[in-house]
């Protein structure tokens, strides 16, 4: 009976710890910890045809607490002509620290401020 009650706490513990975190934009601001190993995946609104899209950037420089590691594009099959969709981001924890990521919704070749922004404070423990 122990062992048995031993198997499932560390099945549990484990699933835990690789529990997705998901946030969109109405979560900017938002200050989060998470363990090494979780992933972060932050989903926002994108329509390619307008030129705007989500550029994101991880401070401080060179940080390595985490890392992006995925985006994946959607299109809303009721938005099909606009090309309008939802763009994923994936963010996995590394190791200890803090980061900031910081989205801007702009066209690549205009410099001034975004139309939109995010920003999440993430804290791996």
């Amino acid at each position: 009976m122990k062992r048995l009650l031993y198997i499932f706490l560390m099945l549990f513990t484990l699933s835990a710890c690789e529990e997705t975190v998901y946030l969109s934009e109405q979560d900017t601001n938002r200050d989060l910890s998470i363990d090494v190993g979780q992933s972060v995946v932050i989903t926002l609104s994108e329509s390619n045809v307008t030129g705007y899209e989500w550029y994101f950037r991880i401070e401080p420089f060179g940080q390595t607490a985490i890392s992006s590691v995925r985006k994946k594009f959607t299109i809303s099959p009721k938005k099909l002509l606009e090309a309008s969709g939802e763009k994923e981001f994936t963010f996995k924890a590394r190791k200890p620290g803090r980061a900031i990521v910081i989205g801007e919704y702009r066209r690549a070749w205009e410099k001034w401020a975004p139309t939109r922004s995010v920003r999440f404070f993430i804290n791996v423990q």
